[in-house]
């Protein structure tokens, strides 16, 4: 399966030291520590994936952890000419409800949190958005 690139808010960048521990981190501009992360996923699949974000520790502060906010959404595609689509047919206009899922994730934990998304993600395409929280 292929694997698609993160969506990053942050572009040209690349290099730039970031706030944890100076690791440069493609993208991330001085003083990024924290993430938010947007993560579309059908309902049926909301359970695996908020069990992998708080095992991958997104979503965790000294005193919480698995904290993270979703709310339902209506998604749009058209799978082109040599998809596999988990929902949907080739060529054909389709939607369908799924979750909007937002949860903060430090930088040390984001690659670790990112692979977590994936391996329960029905998508060959899953839309994950990284944010960058500047505070």
């Amino acid at each position: 399966m292929k694997q698609m690139p993160v969506n990053t808010a942050v572009e040209g960048a690349e290099g730039v030291e970031n706030a944890a521990g100076g690791r440069p981190v493609g993208g991330v501009p001085v003083g990024v520590g924290m993430f938010k992360l947007e993560i579309f996923i059908p309902a049926a699949h909301f359970e695996a994936l908020r069990e992998a974000l708080r095992s991958a520790g997104a979503g965790a502060s000294e005193k919480y952890d698995g904290a993270l906010n979703y709310s339902p959404v209506k998604g749009c595609w058209r799978p082109l000419a040599g998809a596999n689509p988990y929902h949907g047919e080739v060529g054909v206009l389709c939607e369908a409800d799924e979750y909007k899922v937002e949860v903060r994730c430090p930088i040390e934990k984001l690659e670790e949190t990112v692979k977590a998304i994936r391996a329960v993600h029905p998508y060959e395409e899953p839309v994950i958005n990284v944010i960058p929280l500047v505070f």
